[in-house]
């Protein structure tokens, strides 16, 4: 049996979105590794986050846009500024995830301009081990802001049915966009998998669940 099942355990179910925040939601930031500190000094051990997928408009964790990818908006973004990738003088209110999102492309153009050279390498390594889905999801979500978040199948037709020519053209015209797609996600791992760990030294277990990918 399963060691972590040998016994019996007490736990919270609490989306990370419903901790307190800077913005409009919690995130992988500093009061989520103070809930973990809670739950320990309340003798809990397991902590049930629910999906944590990129989600649509309207924010259900249980319809996400990908069964794999993180969602960006529950970045930190004083981890961010932290690890000297953004500017303390440009941060803006978080009020949207608008605002959020223009912090976090910041972020990676100070990435490419100031990170060290063994976080390019862990970032080039993500990119490498996540290619299965990685490459698609960063294609598929630069296509759909690029054709203003309309649904994949009201995308024209080339695209729609993933025409060889059309698409290898896409994945040259957006690859910033693309290479910033795969940044976000690179983020979000690096802090949920920090986050992970914390937990885990602390004998916290992290209980997700399965999202409908749509």
């Amino acid at each position: 049996m399963n060691n972590l099942l040998n016994k019996r355990r007490a736990g919270i179910l609490l989306h990370i979105t419903s901790l307190p925040g800077t913005g409009e939601q919690g995130d992988l930031g500093q009061d989520a590794h103070y809930f973990v500190d809670f739950l320990k000094n309340s003798g809990l051990t397991v902590w049930q986050t629910l999906p944590l997928g990129m989600t649509h408009a309207e924010g259900s964790p249980y319809a996400c846009l990908s069964a794999h990818a993180g969602n960006p908006s529950l970045i930190n973004i004083d981890n961010l500024i932290k690890v000297g990738w953004l500017n303390v003088h440009d941060r803006v209110s978080e009020a949207s995830k608008e605002d959020k999102s223009f912090l976090i492309r910041k972020a990676y153009q100070g990435f490419l301009a100031r990170a060290e050279e063994h976080d390019k390498a862990d970032f080039a390594h993500f990119c490498r081990a996540k290619a299965y889905w990685l490459d698609d999801f960063a294609l598929f979500i630069a296509l759909r802001e690029e054709f203003g978040g309309q649904c994949w199948n009201q995308w024209p037709e080339p695209y729609k049915e993933r025409d060889v020519r059309v698409i290898k053209e896409a994945r040259k015209r957006l690859k910033d966009a693309i290479d910033c797609i795969k940044f976000e996600q690179y983020v979000f791992f690096r802090q949920w998998m920090e986050l992970k760990a914390y937990a885990n030294l602390r004998d916290v277990l992290l209980f997700g669940d399965i999202p409908d990918e749509e």
